[in-house]
C-alpha cells in the first residue's frame, strides 16, 4: 500500500506547486531480476542492472555495446531493451 502512496504524494505535490507536465518513473528490480532469470542471465544480473541504469547518461547504443561486452546474446539484449523501453502514461 505504501508503494502506491509515494507516487500519489509526488503527483499531488508537483500539481500543487503548479507543475503541469512531469513524469514519475517507477523501477522494480524484482521484475527485472525475474526476467534475467527467465533469460538464464541471473549470474550477470548485477552487471546488467548497472549497465541499464546508465541508459540516460550513455544512451541506448552504448548500453547495447556494454551488454555485448558482458557477453549477453543479441536476442537477449533485444528482449531486455524492449522491456526497459516500455512506457506507460497514466493520467
Amino acid at each position: 500500500m505504501h508503494d502506491a502512496e509515494i507516487p500519489s504524494v509526488i503527483y499531488n505535490t508537483f500539481k500543487s506547486l503548479g507543475f503541469e507536465d512531469f513524469t514519475i518513473c517507477i523501477n522494480n528490480r524484482k521484475i527485472l531480476n525475474g526476467m534475467f532469470e527467465y533469460l538464464n542471465l541471473k549470474e550477470k544480473s548485477v552487471d546488467i542492472l548497472r549497465v541499464i541504469d546508465k541508459i540516460e547518461k550513455i544512451g541506448k547504443d552504448n548500453v547495447i555495446k556494454e551488454l555485448t561486452e558482458l557477453k549477453v546474446e543479441d536476442e537477449k539484449i533485444k528482449v531486455i531493451m524492449n522491456f526497459i523501453e516500455i512506457e506507460r502514461n497514466i493520467r
